[in-house]
């Protein structure tokens, strides 16, 4: 159940989880920017979904916690050609932030 932009109560958060048995680490919060993102990359004829974004950050093919740290950067095929890299951090409770995310080109991207 992804949370989109605006504020956390932390309290109802938790309670509403526990009701729920979602667990906590699963929650993925997108900041504005990261909303305005779909929405530029469909401009230039590249079609992200939320799910896709989400499938980066819960099973990346790669991860990288030192290079912009405390972010992160997780990286995942996307199709033959593009990687799809998702900038985010983690916070309490196990929220995940996504702060943005770009397609970037394999060749570029992954080790070979």
């Amino acid at each position: 159940m992804p949370v989109k932009a605006g504020t956390i109560d932390k309290k109802l958060l938790t309670d509403t989880l526990y009701k729920r048995r979602v667990p906590i680490s699963s929650m993925i919060h997108f900041t504005k920017h990261a909303v305005e993102k779909f929405a530029i990359l469909k401009k230039h004829d590249f079609f992200v979904s939320e799910k896709d974004v989400t499938r980066v950050v819960t099973e990346p093919d790669a991860i990288n916690y030192r290079l912009r740290h405390p972010l992160i950067i997780a990286q995942k095929s996307f199709d033959k050609n593009h990687v799809l890299r998702v900038i985010y951090k983690k916070e309490e409770y196990g929220i995940k932030i996504i702060i943005t995310f770009y397609p970037g080109r394999k060749n570029q991207y992954e080790k070979k």
